[in-house]
C-alpha cells in the first residue's frame, strides 16, 4: 500500500471494514455486485463519531491514491475490492427445513 497521511489512512482502514467485512453493523445493503450508494456510505459515516467530517471528495481522493486499489467508485457508487465475509453471500438453495446439531446434555 502507498504510504498515506494518516488520517486517509484511518479513513482506509474504516473503509475497509465497513465495505468489506461488516456493512450490515452500520446499516448498509450491499447490490449483488457489491456496491452500496455513496449518499448512504456518508450517511453511516456520519453517525459515527469522529467520522462526520468524510465528504465525498474524501472517498474520491483515497480511491485514487490506493495502489493496489482497494475500493472502486462507479457514477454514485462504491464498492470494497478486498474479499472479506460480504463475499460469502450465495444465491440459489433454500436451507434444508431441519437442521440438527449434537449437543451433550449438559450444555443443553
Amino acid at each position: 500500500m502507498t504510504r498515506l497521511p494518516r488520517q486517509l489512512e484511518n479513513l482506509a482502514k474504516m473503509l475497509t471494514y465497513l465495505l468489506c467485512h461488516r456493512p450490515d453493523e452500520f446499516g448498509l445493503v450491499l447490490d449483488p455486485e457489491g456496491f452500496v450508494p455513496v449518499k448512504q456510505l456518508l450517511q453511516a459515516l456520519t453517525g459515527e463519531p469522529g467520522w462526520g467530517h468524510v465528504r465525498r471528495h474524501h472517498l474520491e481522493q483515497l480511491a485514487g491514491l490506493l495502489h493496489p486499489p482497494r475500493f472502486e467508485m462507479a457514477a454514485d457508487r462504491i464498492r470494497g475490492l478486498i474479499p472479506g465475509p460480504a463475499d460469502l453471500r450465495r444465491s440459489g438453495n433454500d436451507p434444508p427445513p431441519l437442521l440438527y446439531l449434537a449437543i451433550t446434555p449438559k450444555i443443553h
